[in-house]
């Protein structure tokens, strides 16, 4: 049984989508992800959707092993290890919506969502900046969501449309989930 406690992260994708806490590869012979990301939550400085704060991932599909939703949830915003637990893709390229659903140990109340989009040089990747751009993996079309009791709701200024930031940082009234 899945609890109510989450965030959700679903959309139209470019292709391939890791949500994630950092994806990237340090295998250059692993096919590139196409599209990807990251879900991180806080609330009160604390990170609600860290897999170390008791939270769990689900996901539409999954590629395979090395690609588990727990990717998305790990602390590394970076995305080393592409392939072996540094990110999620899911397992329907070109068919979408994909999603990722982050369910949360106990409710609690989130202001800011983080999501993080898989860098251009996946092989090596850097520690993210709010400026920094991706051309080639990235996730450009995405909306977050949180279930408010009896429906997924979207998050204020929480739907993107032709993104190229690999951080985008979204901050909002406090909301209960």
């Amino acid at each position: 049984m899945i609890s109510k406690r989450r965030v959700r992260t679903i959309g139209a994708l470019s292709a391939l989508v890791m949500l994630l806490v950092g994806c990237g590869s340090d295998n250059p012979s692993v096919t590139a992800p196409r599209s990807s990301a990251v879900l991180r939550g806080s609330s009160g400085g604390v990170n609600v959707a860290a897999a170390a704060a008791g939270a769990t991932a689900l996901a539409s599909s999954t590629k395979g092993a090395g690609y588990a939703p727990s990717a998305a949830i790990n602390g590394d915003r970076t995305g080393a290890n592409w392939d072996n637990g540094g990110g999620w893709n899911d397992g329907t390229a070109d068919v979408w919506p994909d999603w990722l659903e982050v369910d949360f140990a106990a409710t609690s109340a989130i202001d800011e969502v983080d999501v993080f989009s898989i860098q251009d040089n996946f092989s090596a990747p850097v520690a993210p900046t709010a400026s920094q751009t991706f051309s080639l993996y990235g996730l450009t079309d995405f909306r977050v969501e949180y279930w408010n009791g009896s429906a997924w709701t979207p998050i204020p200024t929480a739907t993107i449309a032709s993104n190229n930031l690999v951080w985008r940082k979204f901050t909002f009234a406090a909301i209960s989930t």
